[in-house]
């Protein structure tokens, strides 16, 4: 799923490379779903997306701060998050959050 979405985003952005499943090896090895940017260097840090299928509660807050926590500071400093949970009822969540 995460991959069709990160496809369709990349339309939009198609001067940045797009990356699925990335292990932040000095982050925990902890690892956002798709990230927008350019390779080689933390200076275009753009959009980090994290995606739930019938997410919880739970589930979204805990990739919420992810985002606030590991994502948006050093040494990342992504400009923009996103977390996206998909329904089975073919309904979606979209929170966007801007790291200013």
């Amino acid at each position: 799923m995460a991959h069709h979405l990160a496809n369709e985003v990349q339309k939009h952005f198609a001067e940045l490379d797009c990356d699925l499943d990335v292990i932040k090896v000095n982050l925990d090895r902890r690892r956002p779903d798709i990230i927008l940017h350019k390779r080689g260097s933390h200076d275009s840090n753009f959009l980090v997306i994290e995606v739930k299928r019938d997410g919880s509660s739970a589930a979204i807050r805990d990739d919420i701060d992810k985002i606030m926590h590991y994502w948006f500071n050093n040494p990342l400093c992504y400009k923009f998050g996103a977390v996206i949970n998909l329904k089975s009822n073919k309904t979606g969540q979209v929170q966007v959050f801007n790291n200013s």
